[in-house]
């Protein structure tokens, strides 16, 4: 069940799995693009091996995937990671709050697209854009170059101080220009050992990570067939994952 998806058509409670399963006649994993872009980092890249990661991924939205003790925490009501909610001062009391969160208003691409105010589309295309305008000494461009950095910087801190994760991931084309800044800043805010990299899978780690999902389906579907058999006396079969 997709609960919302603002950013995808404005879906709300729609069940997509239930509806793919019966199209292909098999069985379907439905995941939040971060969620499969954390297990992607630890199965195939720069978070391999670790056990505690956070990764943020940051687009139109933004989002964070959570992996806790080597698997991913959802939250109780599958909003663990949804960090566009996030609040800093005392803004919102005075400004309202946007529906899609205070931070996502802050840093989506489509919001600095606005600011921006020369038409940019929100896409790839906008991290290029703010870099040129900055090369040029652009005021606008640097001023929004300024307030990403310190907005990323303290949601990267916030979650560093409240997870206590090893590695946080870094994943979209907007943190090439400010990626730095915000090693700096939480270096400064954080006093125990915390590795933050950027992606070093990029937009395939989502791919990865559905392809990890899958097997990991496919493997959960077989013990339980093998359970089955073993426990009605049929032979097991052998079969390739």
């Amino acid at each position: 069940m997709v609960l919302e998806a603002g950013n995808l058509f404005h879906w709300r409670d729609v069940e997509i799995r239930a509806r793919f399963e019966r199209a292909f006649r098999t069985h379907v994993v439905v995941d939040n693009d971060v969620n499969l872009a954390v297990l992607g980092e630890t199965h195939h890249g720069v978070a391999r091996g670790a056990r505690n990661v956070v990764l943020i991924r940051l687009d139109t939205g933004i989002g964070a995937g959570v992996m806790l003790n080597g698997r991913l925490h959802r939250g109780s009501h599958w909003a663990a990671g949804e960090i566009g909610h996030m609040i800093f001062g005392r803004a919102p009391e005075c400004n309202g709050f946007h529906e899609r969160g205070y931070l996502e208003s802050l840093v989506g691409a489509d919001r600095l697209s606005e600011r921006l105010g020369n038409g940019v589309p929100a896409d790839g295309g906008l991290p290029a854009m703010l870099a040129r305008a900055a090369d040029r000494r652009d005021p606008a461009a640097a001023a929004i170059l300024d307030d990403v950095a310190a907005n990323l910087s303290m949601a990267v801190a916030n979650l560093a101080a409240a997870l206590d994760p090893e590695l946080i991931v870094l994943d979209g084309k907007l943190f090439d220009l400010v990626a730095e800044h915000i090693q700096e800043v939480v270096a400064r805010a954080i006093r125990w050992p915390l590795r933050i990299e950027r992606s070093s899978l990029g937009d395939d780690s989502v791919v990865r990570g559905a392809v990890s999902a899958a097997r990991a389906l496919a493997h959960d579907l077989i013990s339980r067939r093998d359970r089955k058999e073993t426990e009605s006396g049929k032979p097991r079969r052998r079969v390739s994952v």
